[in-house]
């Protein structure tokens, strides 16, 4: 008999894609998790939420540039009626830590120098100029949680805290290429970059789907192409024996 006249395999129907989760649903597992440094876990889902090991920041700080004063020394304190300070005050860069007994941080030009004594020349509140302690995050709270992926800005908010590994998934993914045609090479870079940018590691790739499904070192396999009529087509039958 002529193989032109027969066909390996054939489509008898498609499963409806409800049908198709469900399935998913009820066979998949999670993939393994693993410990790497935060710096490498960019686009990775978080497997175990990340929390904040101590108070961020762990004491009060300066939020500007300024003097660090007692707010209750500057009431009433205007340019007309400077207020002489016990002390001449400390000056703070932004990010310094506020020294005890400091509530505040003025602007530079709110305290002058009259003479050998420092003035106030305009008032201050409580807080004012201060980030308190645990402003940004309080002790055990959750930076991260698990399912998010993580981003540039959770990897910075992490090395803030001083976390330095995530527990993180990480699929293996294999693609299997059954076709060789221009619009299968494209199919391929595409799915390869897709799932680079979600955090998977694309396998090398595997032209026999049989043989991908066999694999014990993979999570997932994405097959391009072999589910027609054509002469090498044997993606539909390959998964009928699986």
């Amino acid at each position: 008999m002529n193989d032109d006249f027969h066909s390996a395999q054939r489509i008898s129907r498609l499963t409806p894609l409800v049908e198709v989760l469900a399935a998913i649903s009820a066979r998949v597992k999670p993939v393994g998790a693993q410990k790497i440094a935060v710096a490498d876990a960019a686009g990775l889902a978080v497997a175990e939420a990340i929390h904040a090991p101590s108070d961020l920041p762990d004491r009060a700080l300066a939020l500007r540039d300024g003097f660090a004063v007692k707010s209750s020394m500057t009431d009433d304190a205007s340019a007309y009626a400077p207020i002489p300070l016990p002390a001449i005050p400390s000056r703070l860069d932004a990010g310094d830590p506020v020294p005890a007994g400091a509530d505040a941080v003025t602007p530079l030009d709110a305290v002058e120098m009259i003479g050998s004594t420092a003035h106030a020349v305009a008032p201050a509140t409580i807080g004012e100029g201060v980030i308190p302690a645990g402003m940004d995050a309080k002790a055990g709270a959750v930076l991260i949680a698990a399912g998010r992926r993580m981003r540039q800005g959770d990897i910075a908010a992490a090395h803030a805290c001083g976390v330095e590994t995530v527990t993180v998934r990480r699929p293996r993914v294999v693609v299997v290429r059954a076709s060789r045609n221009e619009t299968a090479i494209a199919s391929f870079e595409m799915i390869e970059t897709l799932c680079s940018a979600i955090g998977a590691d694309v396998l090398a790739e595997d032209s026999n789907l049989d043989s991908a499904l066999k694999r014990p070192d993979v999570n997932a396999i994405i097959a391009i192409g072999g589910t027609g009529t054509g002469r090498n087509d044997a993606s539909v039958a390959t998964l009928a024996r699986t």
